[in-house]
């Protein structure tokens, strides 16, 4: 009885959609980068199941509700039997529960996983599927970035792996004529930034799975890098700025007041923001992240420093799961200002033959598919 009272709250409590969710032969779970889809994918063929902001539809709740089954999961897999769709994707390839849906549907439904960001060893989807020891996880393809994470895939998801890049990279054309004078910074700013700048001696912590980590392990660069970056700039006569995370004032005001010297800081008014501002650099800074790697995989000259926490949890380094040295040609473990000056003079006075040699071992980690032929050929053959 205390259950079904506890149910009857929790009903009470949700937002719901009162629309018929239609029967289309795809349908997108999660609706990040739903619009991105349209590139690719009339909206006529694609229904999506909002789950961001946790309002739920009436008529698949009522469904559950007669089965006595409730639960997220049991609301998916609801959806998906309503619908009758065909073909069930998500652009959110480091959620677990995408990877449970396919044992109750066989081969009568194709499960699609799109990689949409760097991944991790811990509190990411590896290291949450090695704590808890998932088993039986599938997915029919997953669209990866490169071959080398496409293997780390394979050992904990029952799946075929197809290297496509990154599709939001792809979409964007090189430009041939860039201002060598150009030094660009891409941000990680997060607005726990501003307490750990104002309480350097406050150890604030960031969890990541069943770990803890000191958040300014996790983000040491955007702290250290970017007045080290000015100097240099002002030393060299160098135009230097610096690609924000966010459209929030804040992230501005925290730069202002770790650098000395004369920057531009370019707000992230929208998402196709960083991809221009790196197109049209030259030399492209900062920490391990996604935008790093895409701009490695345009052969865009590249400054990489890895993180703190990447000296003692390797999945933190800009290049996991390829082993590699600490120092490289391109790339640090270290923000000294030796260092930094070490990496940007390889980095910016190479000849482009010698540079292109040098980055194409890192190849496996993010191809560039030039208008993603590679995904447009795949959908084609998955929509006959």
């Amino acid at each position: 009885m205390k259950n079904l009272l506890e149910k009857i709250k929790i009903f009470y409590l949700l937002k719901f959609d009162f629309s018929i969710p239609p029967k289309k032969k795809i349908l997108i779970i999660d609706e990040e980068n739903v619009e991105f889809l349209k590139k690719f994918i009339s909206k006529k063929k694609f229904n999506s199941v909002n789950i961001r902001d946790k309002k739920y539809n009436f008529f698949i709740i009522l469904k559950m509700i007669f089965s006595f089954k409730f639960s997220f999961h049991r609301y998916l897999v609801e959806y998906i039997k309503f619908t009758k769709s065909k073909i069930v994707i998500t652009f959110n390839d480091n959620n677990i529960n995408f990877y449970k849906l396919k044992k109750y549907f066989g081969e009568s439904k194709n499960f699609i996983s799109i990689q949409n960001g760097i991944r991790t060893e811990f509190g990411d989807l590896f290291g949450i599927a090695k704590e808890q020891k998932l088993k039986n996880l599938v997915s029919d393809f997953i669209l990866v970035f490169g071959n080398k994470i496409g293997h780390n895939y394979k050992k904990i998801i029952k799946t075929k792996t197809i290297t496509i890049g990154s599709l939001k990279n792809n979409c964007f054309k090189n430009v041939k004529k860039v201002n060598k004078k150009n030094l660009l910074y891409i941000s990680s700013f997060n607005e726990k930034h501003f307490r750990q700048l104002n309480n350097r001696s406050d150890k604030i912590y960031q969890s990541r799975g069943k770990k803890k980590f000191q958040y300014y392990d996790i983000f040491n660069t955007d702290f250290e890098l970017p007045n080290q970056l000015s100097i240099y700039c002002k030393s060299n006569n160098l135009n230097f700025s610096i690609c924000g995370r966010t459209n929030n004032k804040m992230e501005k005001k925290f730069y202002d007041k770790i650098i000395d010297n004369q920057y531009k800081f370019i707000y992230r008014n929208d998402l196709s923001r960083t991809y221009k501002e790196i197109l049209k650099n030259y030399i492209i800074v900062g920490g391990p992240s996604t935008c790093m790697l895409e701009a490695l995989s345009r052969k865009k000259r590249v400054a990489i420093f890895n993180v703190k926490l990447s000296n003692f949890e390797r999945s933190y380094n800009f290049a996991w799961p390829k082993k590699i040295a600490k120092k490289g040609f391109f790339y640090s473990n270290e923000t000294t200002f030796k260092e930094v000056n070490r990496v940007l003079n390889n980095t910016r006075n190479v000849n482009t033959k010698k540079y292109t040699k040098i980055i194409k071992p890192y190849k496996s980690l993010m191809i560039f598919d030039n208008n993603n032929k590679k995904f447009k050929s795949f959908l084609k053959k998955i929509l006959n």
